[in-house]
């Protein structure tokens, strides 16, 4: 989703989640989408929710778990936590060149036929005798 879809998301949640209510919000710490560099941590929250569960994803470690409650009163510590993923989110951004070069990579692999990277795979999976 780009910056302005994220946004009318958080629009439609905040209107339609009651006093209680719960969301969770699964998402990558940092992704670039649109030319755009998305965040959970910018995305959109109001103050009137309250941290159940904020966590990595178990063996993904480039997603976060937000678990979060709707409340009636403001509720400073929930952008406290979200100040705490900025910077949590640091370590997810990948460079320019780095994506390139992963663009680059994946290009040639889908260039290379399948039998050839079988043949790679069994020569770098097989065991040499000692």
């Amino acid at each position: 989703m780009n910056l302005s879809t994220v946004k009318d998301y958080f629009n439609l949640i905040q209107t339609n989640v009651k006093s209680n209510g719960f969301f969770l919000n699964i998402n990558r710490y940092h992704k670039s989408t649109s030319n755009e560099n998305n965040m959970i941590a910018h995305y959109p929250y109001d103050l009137n929710w309250k941290i159940i569960l904020s966590e990595k994803a178990f063996q993904q470690d480039w997603i976060h778990l937000l678990l979060t409650k709707r409340v009636n009163e403001v509720n400073q510590d929930f952008h406290d936590e979200l100040e705490n993923l900025k910077e949590h989110s640091k370590n997810h951004i990948t460079s320019t060149s780095k994506k390139l070069l992963f663009n680059i990579l994946l290009m040639i692999s889908r260039l290379i036929p399948s039998y050839i990277k079988q043949s790679i795979k069994r020569l770098l999976t097989t065991q040499i005798p000692e």
